[in-house]
């Protein structure tokens, strides 16, 4: 399996640590955005801040298409490739 990874996030990370980013280093980078935003949106209040970070949308996280969704999990897209015959093909 493989993730989509933001672009800019891929670069900085191949720049800065010489390898490719993997799964954890992406989800770390997405979460830590996310809850750092939302406390500096908040004024760095506790007050009703899960709220605030679930009902907004995240463009722009490590994970291409990263949510929080209202039931309190979290979905991200997941490419999974197969090798058949030899040839490594994408599952739809």
């Amino acid at each position: 399996m493989r993730q989509e990874f933001n672009e800019d996030f891929a670069t900085r990370y191949q720049e800065k640590y010489d390898k490719e980013p993997d799964l954890y280093a992406a989800i770390g980078h997405s979460i830590a955005h996310i809850l750092l935003t939302s406390l500096d949106e908040n004024n760095w209040e506790l007050d009703d801040l899960t709220d605030k970070f679930i009902s907004k949308k995240w463009d722009d996280t490590a994970i291409v298409g990263f949510e929080l969704r209202e039931d309190r999990t979290v979905t991200m897209p997941l490419l999974e490739f197969w090798f058949t015959g030899g040839k490594l093909e994408q599952l739809k």
